[in-house]
């Protein structure tokens, strides 16, 4: 079984400490700067030649980022949110070939938000965005306004609003199934609906763990239930492997402990951080779902 708790990012950091080269971060820059602007000239050129017509995006749209205006339409702006894309190839570039390690490394371990380096960085985003800003009016002067209603712009959320709606509606419609039915039904199914929400906070279980080796490998996902989770995987144990005595108050003991499980998970996380675990893909990709 894989944590979330591994540490490839000390892996990654600790021998960069030990050998610091300058020359590596400069290049690395050019590399994501480069990879960036020809991704982005790229889809500009493609959207002048109406590659992207399906989708609503034609030459009129590009505006500024074509440099013909000073105004974009949504799916203008559109457009130019994916040129980030680029941003993220010419890291995975850099980091691949100058640093010369695997992409995850970046990240900490647990991929859990680091409250002191996400200031930082969004200080640093903003120092950048009101210096470019005044480089901006200096050289342009004021932007122009555009004229497109707010209701244009709101309906670019309509899409946001569908894939939100429809992760979560496949959740809980996954989760209604299993907790329906006869109590060992029921009791198998709490314990797929906790392993799922293990699966969405970072936990890979194989197919080979045990019931009670996933619970004991999880604890720290559950600080304040690490019984609650040891209980249910007992729970679907014994319902897997025979015959329990009155299973109706063995399912509602499992309805329980998956409560608190949830409970204990969504109190361990910031705001930001249930909301990345609630709308998680994980447990819907049969690549990293949950085997149980």
């Amino acid at each position: 079984m894989t944590l979330p708790e591994s540490t490839p990012f000390h892996a990654y950091v600790e021998p960069a400490r030990a050998a610091g080269a300058w020359w590596r971060v400069v290049l690395g820059l050019a590399i994501i700067g480069g990879v960036w602007v020809g991704f982005g000239s790229g889809l500009i050129v493609l959207a002048q030649e109406r590659a992207f017509a399906f989708a609503g995006i034609g030459p009129e749209d590009l505006g500024a980022l074509a440099g013909s205006g000073r105004v974009m339409t949504p799916p203008g702006v559109m457009l130019f949110l994916l040129t980030f894309i680029g941003i993220w190839l010419g890291l995975w570039v850099a980091v691949r070939l100058i640093h010369r390690r695997p992409f995850d490394t970046l990240f900490r371990p647990g991929r859990r938000l680091h409250v002191r380096n996400a200031m930082r960085g969004a200080g640093l985003a903003l120092a950048f965005y009101g210096i470019s800003m005044v480089v901006y009016l200096a050289v342009l002067g004021p932007p122009e306004r555009t004229d497109l209603p707010l209701s244009i712009w709101a309906i670019w959320l309509i899409p946001i609003v569908i894939g939100i709606a429809l992760i979560l509606g496949l959740k809980w419609r996954r989760r209604r199934r299993r907790l329906s039915g006869p109590p060992p039904a029921r009791i198998q199914g709490a314990w797929a609906v906790a392993t799922d929400r293990l699966v969405d906070a970072g936990v890979t279980i194989d197919g080979a763990d045990t019931n009670n080796e996933i619970a004991s490998a999880s604890v720290g996902q559950v600080p304040t239930a690490h019984r609650e989770l040891h209980r249910l995987a007992t729970l679907a144990s014994a319902t897997t492997f025979g015959s329990p005595v009155r299973p109706d108050l063995l399912a509602e003991d499992a309805a329980s402990c998956l409560g608190q499980v949830e409970t204990s998970m969504a109190e361990n996380r910031t705001g930001w951080e249930r909301l990345r675990w609630r709308l998680s893909l994980r447990s819907l990709r049969s690549k990293t779902a949950s085997p149980v």
